[in-house]
């Protein structure tokens, strides 16, 4: 859903991208996503800024991360809405 926001966004304004690249079911946005758009992954596994977005025990580190860079993403869509809204 963030992916698909920021793809969004990124078609409305060509000189934007999402901060952290997010690659979910072959959608593929961000600010590297040209670049990692020829490497589509085929096993289908969801990565934020090339962090997998999946929660695993024994790698806390790695998900607060990849939480990290997906709040990040969305704090960008937030703000280009509040400043299209204010114009």
């Amino acid at each position: 859903c963030i992916a698909e926001t920021c793809l969004v966004v990124e078609k409305r304004d060509m000189a934007l991208a999402a901060p952290y690249t997010m690659r979910v079911d072959g959608l593929v946005v961000g600010k590297d996503a040209y670049l990692e758009g020829s490497n589509t992954k085929s096993d289908g596994e969801a990565t934020v800024g090339g962090l997998p977005f999946s929660y695993d025990p024994g790698d806390g580190e790695r998900w607060t991360l990849a939480c990290k860079y997906l709040l990040t993403n969305l704090k960008w869509v937030m703000a280009y809405a509040v400043k299209q809204s204010s114009v």
